[in-house]
């Protein structure tokens, strides 16, 4: 451990181009302290249930160490600071010109522990308000970039600001920001103001990091110049090169991206005898189910935005039993078949910009939308949250390529087209066409009809209805 009681960072922690931060044996890291609180929180139940309860202890005593410190000198008032040099001086810190904030400093505060705190909320804040940029569709590992700074962090000074680690999209992090994002918003405490807004961060988050969003953008697209259907590893976030995808075929991203869609969106948290739900669907999804296959059982889960004897009834056709949101299921106990309805909370139904008007001002329900299939995944979602078109045999990638013809689109549809969303531009294929909320952020990009992109296996096992 370190001066701050820190562990020390050498020559670099997960980010190796911070290979001068503790070169001379004294620099600690503040990610790696809420990583390593993570990592021994997973390990003292192992080591409990092994009978050493020595090392567990020690662990213990070590875990409530770091926390201390990381509470303590690793507060910079704001959000946390990312290390400190040989020298004892921070980064990472509002006192600084270059790398004020970073990304997995705030992310982690939140991954490595389950509950929640207002000093993760005001990290997480932080984050979006100084290194999420809509307007790029990016989530920067740093900010600003690291050009001029003393002492040198390390070779990561050598790239040109905004590339990789220096203040680009780093995919790797943007998704742990994601998994924090969802983390945040089911811990929340209820009623919270922000709760609908929270919900939305981790699929807007989501839209920024997959590469078929990015690709299919109409501006962003332009810049991306990568392949549409692998994951980057980064993307620049500086001119004259902001929006450029950097290295491609990123499979270690593309893991996360995967355990990101599956465990913090939809919510499935799978062990080795039980399994339960935590989702944080966008308010724009009235509902989502996914097909669990493992060790021969066949799951099939539904998340829908109903109350629990609205969803059994409309899913009794199908045998669909009961799970609540956070109830554990002995998934080894289940037949071959099996079908479970997951109840969300009623004041999640719909953000007011997805929902319809019924008779005498009433707001409607959510009615039957056409589902976006992949192997495993199905998801639903209200046709009136985005403009309507006449369907089309091309996949989202191909359609994506491809300027409409007139003859893809239903005039009859496009009239009754939700007044919140713009009409795409001349040239301009429907499924990328750019929403605005009321509030003038940026929504998801609507897709094919009744449709939304969460391709979580490679493009060429996709299935399309």
């Amino acid at each position: 451990m370190g001066a701050h009681g820190l562990p020390l960072i050498g020559t670099g922690d997960w980010n190796d181009g911070m290979n001068r931060v503790g070169h001379e044996g004294k620099g600690e890291s503040v990610w790696l302290a809420w990583f390593l609180c993570a990592i021994v929180s997973d390990w003292i139940p192992l080591a409990r249930s092994a009978g050493d309860a020595t090392r567990a202890a020690r662990w213990q005593a070590a875990r409530q160490g770091w926390r201390q410190a990381l509470q303590g000198a690793a507060w910079d008032g704001q959000w946390f600071k990312r290390a400190f040099f040989d020298d004892g001086s921070p980064l990472g810190s509002a006192s600084q010109p270059e790398a004020r904030i970073d990304l997995i400093a705030q992310a982690w505060s939140v991954l490595s522990t389950p509950d929640w705190s207002a000093r993760q909320a005001m990290a997480m804040e932080a984050v979006e308000a100084h290194l999420v940029r809509p307007d790029l569709g990016l989530i920067q590992l740093l900010a600003p970039p690291l050009v001029h700074a003393v002492p040198s962090a390390g070779y990561i000074q050598a790239y040109p600001p905004g590339v990789r680690e220096n203040g680009g999209q780093y995919t790797h992090a943007g998704v742990w920001a994601l998994m924090a994002a969802a983390a945040l918003a089911v811990r929340q405490p209820a009623p919270h103001p922000g709760a609908a807004q929270a919900t939305d961060t981790p699929y807007r988050y989501f839209t920024y990091l997959s590469a078929a969003h990015r690709a299919s953008h109409p501006e962003w697209g332009r810049h991306y110049q990568i392949e549409p259907y692998v994951m980057a590893g980064d993307v620049y976030s500086q001119p004259p090169d902001a929006g450029r995808g950097g290295w491609s075929w990123y499979t270690g991203a593309a893991g996360w991206m995967h355990r990101a869609a599956v465990e913090s969106i939809l919510g499935l948290h799978l062990g080795a005898e039980e399994l339960f739900f935590t989702p944080c669907l966008p308010a724009h999804w009235p509902e989502a189910e996914l097909t669990l296959t493992r060790d021969g059982r066949s799951m099939r889960f539904i998340l829908v935005r109903a109350s629990p004897a609205m969803a059994l009834d409309r899913w009794a056709a199908s045998g669909a039993r009961l799970l609540r949101v956070g109830e554990r299921l002995r998934w080894r106990d289940l037949p071959a078949h099996s079908c479970f309805v997951v109840p969300l909370a009623p004041e999640r139904t719909a953000h007011p910009a997805h929902r319809g008007t019924g008779a005498e001002g009433q707001e409607a329900g959510p009615v039957q939308p056409a589902p976006f299939r992949t192997r495993n995944v199905r998801h639903r979602t209200d046709p009136r949250q985005a403009p309507v078109y006449a369907a089309s045999s091309k996949s989202p990638l191909e359609k994506a390529m491809t300027p409409p013809s007139q003859n893809e689109r239903d005039p009859k549809m496009l009239a009754k087209q939700n007044a919140g969303f713009t009409a795409p531009p001349k040239g301009v294929a429907p499924r990328i066409l750019l929403a605005k909320d009321r509030a003038g952020t940026t929504a998801p990009p609507p897709t094919e009809p009744h449709r939304e992109i969460l391709t979580l296996k490679r493009a060429s096992r996709v299935r399309y209805p």
